[in-house]
């Protein structure tokens, strides 16, 4: 279960009821007030009028024209969804003062229940009718074929017309009725009295019954699959089995939250039209379980799970799946699911990082214990024959398309000959780069060789056994670190460098449109494609689907199955029954992908839901101009406003899924984490931003914002420019006066002191002090020049200060860990310290001798270096470490550490790997 999120007030709600609109926002109506959800933020909807303020909300009901009904003990409220329309009030109140039950009749009425009466209200809600019959206490209501059950303390009653009627069923007479729910022909009532839920079968008029025990139930609800899910305050989610008459906690919902806190004390209960579970809490505020669909699973057997393990990579053979992890290999028969594990003892390491089928035997690779050749038949192991010292290093394991196989190495490339290994390519390259490590060695259908080195991209003449450029346009990329290549059926070629970036030729080495398309996908893993021509891409963000022919993204991610959007640089393979395999740091990942379908998430737009502004914030009503655009209109002339957008999907958040567009989609940037967009120096008018998923135009959407000024200049802002210009004023006319008084001075001085003869253009003024008169005492050692003083004259500080002001900035920095934040700034700093910016950049400047960025960068370099040494488990990538530490941009953080350690961040991730 997945909390939902929003203040502390929201988070320790009380939530009786849930209720969802048309537009796919969920409302939870709580005794602290109205609350709205839209999968991504929640926020209080104000429910007032002048009389009296909507508390302990019982339900709530979407009307025609943008309205809801709101029920609570305070009465009867009307509210628009578009709070610029019209402000909520309350109705009915001599009728209606408060709200215990309500519910839409077949009919398109409302039934409300109040203790002075059970009301029917038109859908005009013209008038409130009252309906005939005793007066009774009514708990709850049910809309079933036509009729409207209702649940009292004296029994289950019907609506027939203007009348409250028994139902007639034997066994029910003045049974107190507290909750209902229904599958087709039976009825499901709950009487907290008796402690029992009664099955009914209104057209038989039968009865049966079904112990709860000692469960106190706060709901029943109906899933669209026809299952009934119990609510306890104890006991959590049940399911009631009427066959067996019994209550399982076989419910099919986990209500353990994603920080591994379980809550079992219930107090409301709602399954949406697709299934999806929403639970209300006492105190607790809500949650939600979302609904994925599980194309994806960790691969597993009777005899192995992959689950929990870090793949690095896999291979398939006709009888065995090889499966390379941190801990070794695990090779698993695909018949009888039992597995072999070879460890460190037979390996030399326990890091797989590539295995190949060839000959009806495994060759393993690892990193540190060189190649070993496993044996399905007879379950034994050796090591590789090499002629030569064999590497300990072995990156990577192919076949050329004569199916000779190779082995790339830390030192050269080797080829399988008469059982034995031979070195054809050393890692020193036409004598110009030497100690490469070679990571790739692919061979496109062009019949071109191509290796990928720690030092760039080569080509391989196998006639004379040399690495070389020669060949390649002037324009290719051939500095890129490559580590990864796939040749599409189209021949395109792909590249991912070691820096996730994916690059795509044609057969003539130009490059493709395609790049452009598969910019969006942060830092590339690996890279397949199925025989219905869709590649799919492994990265650190998700798993990434793309229509050559179509042009679009699809991002897979825990909606489908991928729990963990964080995939290893193993390769993705596809086996001959249609299974996708992907090395993911949590286990090996599998779907079959022959028929794919489309994602859960599909052609989902993002909506405009939230507006901040310098007055707070407030919803944003649906609306569209006719040309079909969203529209935000807004009440007054704003610089800069905040835009919340949702999906409505009710899905953990990817903020990967969409990016927005400034320039008539000329580039696109990602959404915040919190899906939203800042937009600055608006103009008046109109203001376009286009909105889509990432890499999917089918998606696009249109909103205009128009920020109405009227052509006239607000008063405040008249005001404001009135008063700067009549202080600029000011300033000049006393500056202007200084400067007259003082020419005069040194005119009179001048002609007092000076005899009228001609002098040298450098004679030595005499000073205006007397000479033998003390400067003031100063015991702070000053070391500025003149012309430093000159230009911090209004934030000079001494010495002593600035040792001072270094010390509370450096235990800030520490103690607060603010650096980690990317967009901090000289202000942010200043302001935590109390003191002025220019201050700060002094004190950088003239007493540290640094440069703010350079004095920030060796902080978050450190960072980087304490969680790189706690993540012992090697969770994280590189870039994620230094996205931890503060760093947005991948080139900044290698020049900032390189600058202080003197090595890169992948050679000191090495050593440290090495040591531990």
């Amino acid at each position: 279960m997945i909390t939902i999120p929003g203040e502390d007030k929201i988070r320790h709600s009380t939530v009786n009821n849930f209720a969802m609109t048309s537009d796919g926002t969920l409302w939870m109506c709580t005794e602290e007030g109205l609350i709205s959800f839209d999968g991504v933020h929640s926020m209080f909807v104000k429910v007032e009028d002048t009389d009296a303020v909507a508390k302990n909300i019982k339900s709530l009901i979407e009307m025609p024209g943008g309205r809801f009904l709101i029920g609570s003990n305070e009465g009867l409220f009307l509210k628009y969804r578009d709070e610029s329309q019209e402000e909520s009030k309350r109705i009915f109140p001599d009728k209606i003062p408060e709200v215990l039950a309500m519910a839409r009749m077949p009919n398109g009425n409302i039934c409300v229940a109040s203790k002075k009466g059970v009301f029917i209200l038109d859908p005009q809600l013209n008038d409130a009718t009252i309906v005939n019959g005793k007066n009774q206490t009514i708990n709850c209501m049910l809309p079933v074929n036509g009729k409207l059950y209702l649940g009292t303390d004296n029994g289950l009653l019907y609506l027939d017309k203007n009348n409250l009627s028994d139902t007639g069923i034997n066994g029910l007479t003045d049974i107190p009725i507290n909750l209902m729910a229904n599958i087709p022909d039976k009825l499901f009532l709950y009487s907290q009295k008796s402690g029992m839920i009664f099955t009914v079968n209104p057209t038989a008029n039968t009865i049966d019954s079904i112990p709860v025990g000692n469960s106190l139930i706060t709901g029943i609800v109906r899933t669209p699959q026809n299952e009934i899910l119990v609510a306890t305050n104890g006991d959590g989610i049940l399911r009631l089995d009427p066959s067996s008459k019994k209550l399982t906690k076989e419910s099919g919902y986990n209500l353990r939250s994603k920080n591994n806190v379980e809550c079992k004390q219930l107090y409301s209960l709602f399954v949406s039209n697709d299934g999806q579970l929403f639970a209300g809490y006492y105190k607790m505020g809500g949650a939600y379980s979302p609904l994925n669909s599980k194309f994806f699973n960790y691969y597993s057997t009777d005899g192995f799970n992959s689950h929990g393990r870090s793949v690095r990579s896999v291979t398939d053979s006709p009888r065995h799946i090889t499966i390379g992890t941190r801990d070794g290999a695990f090779i698993v028969d695909k018949s009888t699911g039992k597995s072999d594990h070879l460890s460190k003892d037979v390996l030399g390491s326990n890091l797989v990082i590539s295995s190949i089928y060839h000959n009806g035997e495994i060759y393993i690779g690892t990193w540190g214990g060189g190649l070993s050749i496993y044996n399905p038949d007879s379950g034994k192991i050796r090591n590789a024959t090499f002629s030569s010292q064999m590497p300990t290093g072995i990156t990577n394991l192919r076949h050329d398309r004569s199916n000779n196989l190779f082995a790339c190495a830390t030192d050269g490339i080797f080829m399988l000959k008469d059982n034995t290994f031979e070195k054809i390519a050393d890692n020193t390259i036409s004598g110009e780069v030497t100690n490469a490590t070679i990571f790739e060695l692919f061979f496109d259908s062009s019949g071109r060789s191509w290796v990928g080195t720690s030092k760039g991209i080569f080509l391989f003449d196998r006639n004379v056994g040399k690495l070389t450029r020669n060949g390649l346009p002037k324009n290719f990329p051939q500095n890129k670190d490559v580590r990864q290549m796939y040749e599409t059926t189209a021949r395109n070629l792909i590249m991912i460098t070691d820096s996730g970036e994916i690059m795509v030729f044609d057969e003539n080495l130009r490059q493709s449109a395609h790049q452009a398309n598969l910019s969006a996908i942060n830092e590339a893993r690996g890279v397949a494609q199925d025989s219905n021509g869709y590649a799919w891409i492994t990265s650190i963000n998700g798993l990434w689907r793309y229509g050559p022919e179509a042009q679009i993204l699809s991002l897979y991610d825990d909606t489908e199955g991928v729990e963990n959007p964080n995939f290893n640089p193993g390769r993705p393979i596809i086996t001959q029954s249609g299974d996708l395999l992907l090395c993911n740091t949590e286990g090996l990942l599998y779907a079959n992908i022959k028929t794919p379908g489309e994602t859960r998430m599909g052609h989902r737009k993002a909506y405009p839901v939230i507006i901040e502004t310098a007055d707070g914030r407030t919803k944003v009503p649906r609306k569209y101009d006719d040309k079909d655009r969203f529209v935000i209109d807004l009440p007054k002339y704003e610089s800069h406003i905040k835009i919340y957008f949702s999906d409505f999907a009710f899905v953990e958040h990817n903020p990967n899924r969409y990016q927005y567009s400034y320039d008539n989609g000329k580039s696109w940037n990602k959404l915040d984490a919190d899906m939203s967009m800042l937009m600055t120096n608006l103009k008046n008018g109109e203001n376009i931003i286009r909105i889509r998923q990432t890499g999917n135009p089918t998606t696009e959407s249109i909103i205009a914002v128009n920020n109405k000024s009227d052509g006239k200049v607000p008063l405040w802002l008249l005001f404001f420019v009135t008063l700067v210009a009549i202080f600029a004023l000011v300033l000049i006319l006393r500056f202007m006066k200084r400067r007259h008084n003082g020419s005069n001075h040194t005119e009179l001085q001048s002609a007092e002191t000076t005899p009228p003869v001609a002098v040298e253009p450098m004679v030595e003024t005499t000073s205006t002090s007397s000479s033998t008169e003390k400067p003031a005492e100063n015991n702070d050692k000053e070391t500025a020049s003149p012309d430093v003083k000159k230009k911090y004259a209004a934030n000079y500080i001494s010495e002593k200060e600035c040792n001072q002001l270094t010390r509370r900035m450096n235990s800030l920095l520490k103690e607060t860990k603010i650096y980690t934040n990317p967009d901090l700034k000289v202000a942010d700093i200043a302001a935590k310290l109390g003191v002025s910016s220019h201050k700060i950049s002094y004190l950088l400047s003239q007493h540290l001798n640094t440069t703010y960025y350079d004095f920030i960068y060796a902080f978050r370099v450190e960072e980087f270096k304490y969680l790189a040494k706690a993540d012992k488990k090697h969770i994280y990538s590189l870039t994620a470490l230094a996205e931890k530490a503060g760093f947005n941009s991948r080139a900044t953080f290698f020049r900032a550490f390189k600058k202080s350690e003197g090595i890169t961040p992948g050679e000191y991730l090495k050593n440290l790997r090495e040591e531990s």
